[in-house]
């Protein structure tokens, strides 16, 4: 019976700390994605957009008010403003990006932004229910989104 005893022991000991290191390392993925950089396709700045152009969030996150997800502009939408070159850049250390813009237009081809906000599948997060029934700004939880001169390159909520 006491050996029994021990046996069990043992294996609680050796077995325990094996399933936490398992269940550890089996989200070891999910938590290094959180702190990952990414390069982006091209040098999107949501400062320039907002103060320089004076955009609203939902120019171009055309879902946020009618939908969980925000959405992200489609090329479309880019070339409302970005479909012909500017008269005088405003940024000209840019000016390559804008041309860069310029042809996703005229491919007719989505600029393939690398995402970095991902929301574990058990959370249900609803944008149009912080941004229109509780009326918050995208900077509550957006923090610095609006004078951000860099794309984003990891999350920032």
């Amino acid at each position: 019976m006491r050996y029994m005893h021990k046996i069990k022991s043992i294996s609680f000991f050796i077995l325990f700390p094996l399933f936490v290191l398992g269940f550890t390392l089996g989200d070891v993925n999910k938590i290094t994605n959180i702190f990952r950089k990414v390069k982006q396709p091209i040098f999107f700045s949501h400062k320039i957009h907002i103060e320089v152009e004076e955009l609203e969030c939902v120019d171009c996150h055309k879902l946020a008010e009618r939908s969980r997800w925000a959405g992200m502009p489609k090329i479309s939408d880019c070339a409302d403003c970005h479909s012909e070159p500017p008269d005088e850049f405003k940024y000209p250390q840019y000016k390559d990006e804008e041309a860069l813009v310029r042809e996703y237009i005229e491919k007719d081809e989505e600029i393939p932004f690398v995402r970095v906000n991902r929301l574990p599948g058990h959370v249900y997060f609803s944008h149009k229910a912080h941004v229109v029934w509780g009326e918050m700004e995208c900077e509550t939880c957006h923090i610095g989104a609006k004078t951000k001169l860099e794309p984003y390159q990891k999350s920032d909520i």
